[in-house]
């Protein structure tokens, strides 16, 4: 009788482990497979094309292209040159990867800190399925490298919290915090949460060693903003209108079961999930996870409210590994049949809201090849664009011979330039905060607070024509002669 409880426990041991392995594989095989759905079948937005030039440029002009954009550091695209990137496809695989590579990471570091596989499966799927997540893991920025060093950073501080004397791991938080810091602003919230983690700690020689490698790890990024300062060249503001009370929780859903610009009756239902799980995971892991997870958006709501606004969710990636911890935390203390229905009811409802969105094809945020494909110049029609970015991206997909162009902003150049017609290339200037995808609707002949609505108002006699793609309007208007000198319409 005893060797055949023995032997019942070990098949029901080795049981288990095959449903964790399965699952497991299930979990990065649906990590990877939404991820790399169509991938390369959507035109490369502006500031896509902006990396593309950075990663294929001679070094000095990419180094040089990003000194001028002011609001971007090298760390993602310096990365990116030793990927092949000669396709959209290509270009956008590395952030697929790195996503896929933030899903295991969200599950090792739960296992390695709080030694419970149920929980770190619970985070492997919220993050797999995470529409956010997944969205910004198909583009090619630096968002998904982001998840992945504020996750890296934070599974180190907290060893460093419990094990203070551990040298290796003072080593690799410093080096990866240098990295971080040159990888984008964003992640400068890490090391902001991480005093606050401090004060109320009061561990003052914590304090000091953290003090002391947070300022060995800030050495790259203060060198790089002194070479941005020597090149320092005014740019106009890009930023739209203020965040309201309400941005805050629209943040939240699209960070949690992701918003795609509809209100529907399943989203509730996750964000219900979510919030039970945030506030049950409160008292189970370290208050540091609760500060990351919202003082950053705080501190941005408060910036953008009083002095500048630069609140948009995609700046908040850095936040999301310590949702991701507190709600796994949360629903791993509710019995086993609870957290298996709610797991699957999170699936299938960001799995709805990711699916409807590609059917759709509302994850195309800026359609250049059918804007490219519109434009029919005769001998001697002009290019009119906002910046220089926007003819690069409409070169890119345009065959055609290079048109001249007229440049509205950013450019010291002065312009008295005779044409016939003015091939007038709009970017939708209505900037949605929370989603990624396909921009809000917008009438290109009213007047809006941008430097092409400002050329355009007073020429609006002119339009002949005009065509709405997704993300960009092409007006075309005739006049015989245009003049612009000293930057003045």
């Amino acid at each position: 009788m005893r060797i055949s409880a023995i032997q019942s426990k070990n098949r029901l041991v080795v049981s288990e482990r095959i449903q964790i392995v399965v699952l497991l594989v299930v979990i990065l095989l649906a990590s990877f497979g939404l991820r790399v759905w169509e991938l390369g079948d959507t035109a490369l937005w502006a500031d896509e094309v902006l990396t593309e030039y950075r990663a294929q440029a001679a070094f000095p002009d990419a180094v040089q292209s990003i000194l001028k954009t002011i609001d971007q550091t090298p760390g993602y695209f310096f990365m990116l040159r030793m990927f092949p990137t000669e396709t959209e496809f290509l270009l956008r695989l590395p952030s697929v990867l790195l996503g896929v590579l933030g899903t295991v990471m969200i599950m090792l570091i739960i296992v390695e800190l709080y030694g419970d596989l149920r929980m770190a499966l619970w985070g492997g799927v919220w993050l797999a399925f995470n529409p956010f997540h997944i969205w910004l893991s198909r583009t090619a920025r630096f968002y998904s490298l982001i998840f992945v060093l504020a996750t890296l950073i934070s599974y180190l501080f907290i060893v460093l919290y419990r094990r203070q004397n551990n040298t290796r791991a003072w080593a690799a938080f410093t080096i990866v915090s240098g990295i971080a810091y040159v990888t984008h602003y964003s992640l400068l919230a890490l090391p902001f949460t991480q005093m606050l983690f401090l004060l109320g700690t009061r561990s003052w020689r914590l304090s000091r060693r953290w003090f002391i490698a947070q300022v060995t790890a800030a050495l790259p990024m203060l060198l790089w903003l002194t070479a941005m300062l020597l090149n320092f060249t005014s740019r106009e503001p890009q930023w739209g209108e203020p965040p309201q009370v309400r941005d805050l929780g629209m943040t939240f859903w699209n960070l949690t079961v992701g918003y795609d610009g509809g209100v529907h009756w399943y989203s509730f239902v996750g964000l219900a999930i979510a919030l039970v799980g945030l506030v049950q995971g409160i008292r189970r892991v370290e208050s540091y996870w609760l500060l990351l997870g919202g003082v950053p958006l705080l501190l941005v709501f408060g910036v953008s409210v009083t002095v500048m606004d630069a609140y948009i969710d995609r700046y908040f990636m850095v936040v999301l590994p310590a949702l991701v911890v507190l709600i796994a935390a949360g629903w791993n203390t509710l019995s086993i049949r609870l957290q298996e229905i709610a797991l699957v009811v999170v699936v299938v409802i960001t799995s709805l809201t990711v699916t409807d969105v590609l059917d759709s094809g509302q994850h195309e945020r800026e359609n250049w090849r059918g804007a490219a494909a519109y434009v029919d110049p005769l001998p001697g029609d002009v290019l009119v664009v906002d910046r220089a970015v926007t003819a690069t991206v409409f070169n890119r997909y345009y065959s055609g011979e290079t048109l001249p162009v007229i440049y509205l902003s950013e450019t010291d150049q002065v312009w008295t330039m005779t044409a016939s017609r003015y091939w007038v290339i709009y970017r939708n200037p209505s900037e949605d905060i929370h989603r990624l995808g396909t921009m809000p609707e917008f009438d290109p002949l009213t007047s809006h607070k941008c430097v092409v609505s400002d050329w355009l108002m007073p020429r609006l006699h002119w339009v002949k024509d005009y065509h709405e793609f997704a993300g960009v309007t092409v007006l075309l208007l005739e006049e015989q002669r245009y003049e612009m000198a000293d930057n003045g319409f």
